[in-house]
């Protein structure tokens, strides 16, 4: 019985997978920028540049690939300029969809993560365990660092432990933000967790400043986050 829910879960999930790709019933092809992940990649983007509170000027796509009369393109870039915000300059989104390796950008060196990290295969059958040829839920993590949303604080010695890992790496589809600035890059994960700057190496002498509750300015747990209270 267990292994029939499997079968039909799994097509059913490959059924949604090729509706959403339909004008008539999807968004756009594999990130769904209108109604799936772009809420969870834009989150960071979103409160560190106010684009909420921005006007939006424009919206263009810029390139696009497979696409048909009645499907969504296989990959699109989408550009969006926004309005200066307060003191903050007007600036542009490059959404990039249906990625299957990270774009060469100028400035990032080669071989150089973006995004979300790369993570150890999880044994298969154990927690977050996957079946053999299916991508695990999430990276695994040691026991007190679990997954958390938005997600958590880069350090550096655990950076560095991974990088150094004999074990075979599971690298994610390219997903994260990446913030190009006047004076100079950084990249965050899908949920906001191990934000970085560009060249990973800036980051070995830095110290990630603690929060502070917005009313009585005592330190709370360094989250990338708004606080809700």
């Amino acid at each position: 019985m267990a292994g029939s829910q499997t079968q039909l879960i799994e097509g059913l999930n490959a059924l949604t997978a090729g509706l959403i790709l339909l004008t008539a019933f999807g968004m756009v092809a594999t990130r769904q920028v209108q109604g799936d992940m772009a809420c969870h990649i834009l989150g960071a983007p979103n409160m560190a540049l106010h684009l909420s509170n921005r006007k939006l000027l424009s919206v263009e796509c810029v390139k696009k690939e497979g696409a048909s009369p009645f499907m969504f393109p296989k990959a699109s870039v989408l550009r969006f300029d926004f309005a200066a915000y307060g003191d903050m300059p007007a600036l542009k989104i490059f959404w990039y969809d249906g990625l299957k390796e990270t774009p060469k950008i100028v400035g990032v060196p080669d071989g150089e993560w973006i995004g979300d990290l790369p993570y150890p295969p999880r044994p298969a059958g154990g927690r977050g365990g996957a079946a053999p040829g299916r991508m695990p839920m999430g990276p695994m993590r040691p026991p007190g660092n679990e997954f958390r949303s938005p997600g958590r604080v880069f350090n550096w010695d655990e950076f560095q432990a991974l990088k150094a890992t004999t074990e075979q790496l599971r690298v994610p589809p390219p997903d994260g933000s990446l913030f190009i600035g006047d004076k100079g890059m950084l990249t965050t994960g899908t949920y906001g967790d191990v934000t970085r700057l560009i060249p990973v190496e800036k980051m070995k002498d830095y110290q990630v400043p603690l929060g502070k509750c917005d009313r009585c300015k005592t330190v709370v747990e360094p989250l990338v986050s708004t606080q809700w209270f």
